[in-house]
């Protein structure tokens, strides 16, 4: 008896899924971190190719088993990817990869529901941005951002530095139309399809050899301290044998820099949740001085008493230790030296206090400021809403070892930083997961005239991962899509400063090594000329735009589908 057309065979099923996830494996493999530090975008080229090839031309069969078969093939690189995520949250790798599985899934649908006749060198970059874009559309848990396409060619400066004018988006769309006319090409075995597919790389090389970075000239001098702790230290040592390690590490830092002849630094930054203390705004003091009470999902143990007795060591340590203020010795700090620093912040939130993973940032003359955290990890650090509720309370504590009730930042905070000269320096500050998001640096470029973007993290969470490259990646496009330097500070790894052309500055290393390593790097950062700040890119402009773009390019097709290429019998776009 002849077999049914429209159902896919166990084989082909098994084919279908394990050549997907071949493809993505490829991904993963080329990503910063695994084969090389930063990565090999031309890997990348091959395993969109791969992908290309099976999803477009796929067995025969019910739709939604070739969909099956490709979401769980790309489960497979997309868990891949973020696999360090296991020794923070063990089960998360599953629900990330097949979750984000899921709507890569829609690639494969998307790219059988193009026009057919469209050439390869289109079709392809067209499904994988609009499917990519769709991902990242969302905030975590519903979407996710990580590792896009687009990062992948992150140190190619020769044509990633046309990211100030399509950003991410359009590196992504270049390397996935040479996939695209590349397989093209080898299928039906002429040029064209190749030509057209390096086109846009062609067009990506003319754009940054026909545009330069911003003039800059030698901004604040700062100390980046990284004391390479591990997080199993970081977490089971007293938080005070921390924060006395740390301010020896940082007393030799500037003592070394003197020796070298360098002048005296401006700032001091330790990285994420460094200063071992949490803090306690005036506004949530005041709230519970009043008779408030705080609920137990606020998690912390957190209550007028415990606010109190932080606030008197919070003087102690940051006024009295490092800056020498009210105490009987001199401070570690130089007199005109600010302090910035990752922790825990209790502040006013609604009608009550809530916790923030924040960065603090103390004058020199004193006062300080507060930026927080906007992206959060899910299972990490938020528990979603459920943290009202008993059971996923004693889950979280049962399976992370604390509680992840922090609340995120609504905006970018933007800091201001005066140096010993008397000169203000505006700048972005961000934590650790903000990086992946490029939003969280390209919106503040449209409120003010930043001078620098500053990220805050502790990566120690992730051991030697691929992660620690990964997030310069994420840097490197930040700095390349706003025209602004980004410095990294960091608790283990990698700890630098990157130009607004993208070009690393310098980074902490000590005996050679950079990551799990303690360290200090006392560096100038680049800072727009005076009269020459370049403003907005165009790419911060008109970044809402692009994710709405390939959103609807992913959307429209989709809902094609009594006209679709996949149901007339055609098996993808054109062979060419």
């Amino acid at each position: 008896m002849k077999a049914r057309p429209h159902h896919l065979q166990p084989s082909g099923f098994g084919a279908h899924l394990a050549t997907t996830a071949l493809a993505w494996t490829l991904l993963f493999l080329a990503s910063p971190g695994v084969l090389d530090a930063d990565g090999s975008a031309l890997l990348a080229v091959v395993a969109v190719g791969l992908w290309a090839a099976r999803v477009s031309r796929p067995p025969r069969g019910k739709e939604r088993w070739l969909f099956l078969a490709e979401a769980l093939g790309a489960s497979v690189g997309l868990g891949g990817l973020m696999w360090w995520i296991i020794y923070v949250v063990p089960l998360g790798v599953l629900y990330i990869g097949l979750a984000q599985g899921l709507y890569m899934g829609l690639g494969g649908l998307l790219l059988r529901r193009l026009p057919r006749g469209l050439s390869l060198a289109f079709a392809v970059p067209l499904a994988w941005s609009a499917t990519e874009a769709l991902r990242s559309y969302l905030v975590p848990p519903l979407g996710l951002g990580w590792m896009r396409l687009g990062h992948y060619a992150h140190h190619h400066l020769w044509f990633a530095s046309s990211a100030s004018i399509w950003g991410l988006e359009g590196l992504g769309f270049v390397l996935a139309a040479l996939a695209g006319g590349a397989l093209g090409s080898w299928r039906s075995r002429r040029p064209a399809p190749l030509f057209l597919g390096s086109l846009p790389l062609l067009l990506a090389a003319s754009i940054s050899l026909g545009s330069s970075a911003p003039e800059t000239v030698q901004g604040p001098r700062v100390l980046l301290v990284q004391p390479g702790f591990s997080q199993e230290r970081k977490m089971e040592v007293r938080p005070y044998d921390n924060f006395r390690d740390s301010l020896e590490l940082t007393r030799r830092g500037l003592e070394r820099n003197r020796s070298e002849g360098g002048e005296e630094v401006d700032l001091v930054s330790w990285g994420e949740s460094m200063l071992f203390l949490p803090l306690v705004t005036d506004g949530a003091l005041a709230f519970l001085e009043g008779g408030a009470e705080i609920p137990p999902w606020v998690g912390g143990g957190f209550d007028l008493e415990t606010a109190r007795r932080l606030r008197e060591v919070e003087r102690d340590w940051v006024e009295g230790a490092l800056f020498g203020r009210g105490a009987s010795g001199p401070g570690v700090l130089p007199e005109g030296t600010s302090f910035l620093a990752g922790a825990d912040l209790f502040a006013r939130h609604g009608d009550g206090v809530r916790r923030f993973n924040s960065v603090a940032l103390y004058g020199a003359e004193g006062g300080r400021e507060f930026a927080s955290k906007r992206f959060l990890v899910p299972g990490a650090e938020t528990l979603i809403g459920l943290e009202h509720q008993a059971w996923a309370r004693e889950v979280a504590l049962r399976f992370v070892g604390y509680l992840p009730v922090l609340v995120p930042a609504s905006e970018t905070g933007i800091l201001e930083l005066v140096t010993r000269d008397g000169e203000r320096y505006r700048f972005g500050a961000t934590v650790c997961f903000d990086n992946s998001f490029l939003r969280a640096y390209t919106e503040p470029t449209l409120e003010e005239e930043l001078a620098f973007h500053l990220v805050a993290s502790n990566e120690a969470w992730y051991r030697d991962s691929c992660e620690m490259d990964q997030m310069v990646a994420f840097s490197r496009l930040a700095a390349l899509s706003t025209g602004i330097s980004v410095v990294r500070a960091t608790n283990s790894g990698l700890s630098l400063v990157l130009g607004p052309d993208g070009r690393e500055v310098a980074r902490v290393r000590t005996r050679g090594q950079d990551r799990g390593v303690a360290g200090t790097l006392a560096v100038d950062v680049p800072v727009p000329a005076p009269g020459a700040h370049p403003g907005p890119t165009f790419y911060a402009r008109t970044q809402p735009f692009w994710g709405a773009l390939w959103v609807q390019r992913a959307l429209v097709p989709l809902t094609l589908g009594a006209r679709s290429p996949a149901r007339e019998g055609n098996r993808g776009a054109t062979s060419g």
